[in-house]
């Protein structure tokens, strides 16, 4: 991030304007971006303000779509390399809880739809990579990350029923920044769920009749079958 604010950088007063306003998205989670010596644009975050500044800001810097467009696409990924890394800390503890975990990436997610809300003001008619972590994490710790949050979703309330629709954006999207193929995310997905199944059976099944609604192996049998049965089902 250095880099993208120096003197020597293409447009450094953009690329800062950016970042603090990209913090919003993620509050507390940036205090090295908080402590910068430049004023935060504004202390209660407003959407228009925003593009409106970042619009005037990139004007003034005489900066096209593709140069604009490039810089966002550094910002968040530098920001995004730090939010997941803090998010990767709660699964690498040794009383490792993964509710803190799917809350922390939820985090992320937040910030991926908070950068999204403003790419428009930023190069409205240029089409971007998709943002990929690139930091230190091993791909297996990214893959846990995945697959716990994945399956997080996949358990809700709303996806039982049949709905998480937005759930599923957002696990589509975590599959994409963790550059997660599609048979790898399925083959992730299948055995965090077999696992926690497996967990709620150890009780007898009260805590599946629970989740199920007092619906039981009944119930479980109909998931199976939605995860494409047991057939299919990895090996553990």
């Amino acid at each position: 991030m250095n880099v993208l604010i120096s003197s020597d950088a293409k447009a450094p007063q953009f690329a800062t304007l950016l970042a603090q306003i990209l913090t919003f998205g993620a509050p507390g989670r940036f205090p090295a971006i908080a402590a910068w010596s430049t004023p935060m644009p504004f202390d209660k975050f407003d959407l228009e303000e925003a593009k409106s500044l970042l619009f005037s800001t990139r004007k003034d810097a005489e900066l096209t779509d593709e140069e604009s467009a490039e810089i966002f696409a550094s910002v968040v990924n530098c920001m995004i390399i730090d939010i997941v890394d803090l998010a990767s800390v709660a699964l690498k503890a040794k009383d490792k809880d993964e509710k803190v975990a799917v809350d922390a990436i939820n985090v992320v997610m937040d910030f991926m739809d908070h950068a999204a809300s403003l790419f428009d003001a930023v190069a409205e008619d240029v089409t971007i990579k998709p943002v990929t972590y690139g930091g230190n994490l091993r791909k297996k710790d990214l893959e846990q990350m995945f697959s716990v949050y994945a399956g997080s979703s996949m358990m809700s309330l709303d996806a039982l029923a049949g709905g998480g629709g937005s759930s599923q954006d957002r696990v589509d999207t975590l599959q994409l920044v963790f550059a997660i193929t599609d048979k790898k995310a399925e083959g992730l997905m299948q055995k965090h769920m077999m696992k926690m199944m497996m967990n709620l059976m150890k009780d007898g099944g009260k805590g599946l009749e629970g989740m199920m609604g007092g619906e039981g192996m009944e119930g479980m049998e109909e998931m199976m079958a939605a995860m494409g049965g047991a057939d299919g089902m990895p090996g553990m």
